[in-house]
């Protein structure tokens, strides 16, 4: 859902660049692609949203971004952090949960970028659902947004403010309980999950399908270690499932598996870490809501969990006992045509990779304008977008993509 470039295959936290526009499309409702139109320049089934490229308005020197389903971040090159979309519980960080717009449904949003308040040094950002990570260069991380599951990991689960209908939440700011040496992030539904010097990782907030990955079901408002991992150097977080990507390039995986998702073979959800079977050497993961994606050493992508609409980039293969007869993939299987990707993302039921020569193929759901093809129709296979060249680093989340194009 939401992770941190370093984590999903994008630059890494070394790199110096700083790209010159970030471009959205897909849903609207909540001013998520950031074009100053709240109410969207098209209607998808009655969503505002855009099936054409859009620039997000008022950035610059953006050096990478985060998509969670309904807010954006983008880190800037002077390590402070912009956020637009929606804030009904503070997600934006900017010391409110009121505004400054009101979308869809009359909640609080942002069509365009905002600071987020009082964050400097940041050096990667996350987006989950109603919250939001920033990893300091110091190691340590800041959260904020909504805190109903101990989702900020700062030892509460009960405020320390007030947001949308008398919600827990923080609309600044506040410091993950004793996290350090972290070099990556990743947000999910209602977990953060954190990637520490020495190879282990630690996951707070939400556990109702073990997607903390410490042999219980109990949430937690700090952190808290996965059990039997080491040597980790990626991290992505789904909506309720995570995956870590080991030095040696085998993808370790825990949480919900209703749809193969952990890519074990079953749908047996876990609280501990499984191996993810059949994939030879990897070199990035993301997670979604109900489907995997990892790239490979060769350059080509495999694919696993719901496909329902043709996320996984191949044709439907219907499997018993996968989310009451909805078509998935327990196992990790090639996505179609696909060579020299360098990047992959992942919306709720669609998909996206960035090819080494800066073009986009996406596939999967298009019903709010998703793929970028000016129509609303959908794809099982990747098709082109057309109208951005020269990108260097995209992010999905929701029912929108992001991507930004070099200086």
């Amino acid at each position: 859902m939401g992770c941190a470039a370093a984590a999903c295959g994008g630059p890494s936290n070394s790199s110096p660049h700083s790209y010159s526009a970030t471009f959205a499309w897909g849903a609207n409702d909540y001013g998520q692609l950031g074009d100053r139109m709240p109410s969207g320049s098209e209607s998808c089934g009655g969503v505002p949203c855009s099936a054409h490229v859009v620039r997000v308005a008022g950035l610059s020197k953006v050096v990478r971004v985060a998509a969670g389903p309904d807010h954006n971040l983008a880190l800037l090159s002077n390590g402070t952090v912009m956020a637009w979309g929606e804030n009904a519980y503070g997600e934006l960080g900017n010391g409110s949960s009121s505004g400054p717009s009101n979308c869809s449904g009359l909640l609080a949003c942002s069509p365009t970028p905002v600071a987020v308040g009082g964050l400097s040094g940041v050096q990667a950002v996350a987006a989950g659902q109603f919250f939001s990570l920033a990893l300091l260069r110091d190691g340590t991380v800041r959260t904020w947004g909504l805190n109903d599951y101990g989702q900020l990991g700062d030892g509460r689960s009960g405020g320390p403010t007030a947001c949308g209908r008398g919600a827990p939440c923080s609309v600044h700011p506040v410091k993950v309980e004793g996290l350090k040496d972290v070099t990556a992030i990743a947000a999910g539904y209602g977990q953060g999950v954190a990637l520490l010097r020495n190879g282990t990782v630690e996951t707070w907030g939400l556990n109702s399908y073990g997607q903390l990955g410490n042999a219980s079901s109990v949430n937690s408002a700090v952190p808290t270690l996965v059990k039997g991992l080491s040597s980790v150097r990626r991290i992505a977080a789904g909506s309720d499932f995570d995956l870590a990507l080991k030095s040696d390039g085998e993808v370790m995986a825990w949480g919900d598996n209703s749809y193969g998702q952990l890519g074990n073979g079953t749908t047996q959800e876990s609280s501990v870490p499984v191996r993810v079977v059949g994939l030879g050497r990897v070199t990035s993961v993301i997670a979604s809501v109900s489907h995997s994606l990892a790239i490979t050493e060769s350059g080509e992508v495999s694919s696993w969990g719901e496909n329902t609409y043709g996320e996984l980039g191949v044709l439907p293969v219907p499997t018993r006992g996968c989310g009451s007869g909805l078509p998935c993939q327990t196992v990790p299987t090639t996505v179609s045509s696909l060579r020299h990707v360098t990047q992959i993302a992942a919306g709720s039921y669609f998909s996206v990779c960035l090819l080494s020569d800066g073009r986009v193929e996406v596939w999967g759901l298009g019903d709010k304008g998703q793929l970028a093809n000016k129509t609303l129709s959908s794809s099982s296979l990747p098709r082109m977008v057309q109208d951005v060249r020269g990108v260097v680093a995209i992010a999905a989340s929701g029912d929108h993509a992001l991507v930004s194009v070099g200086p």
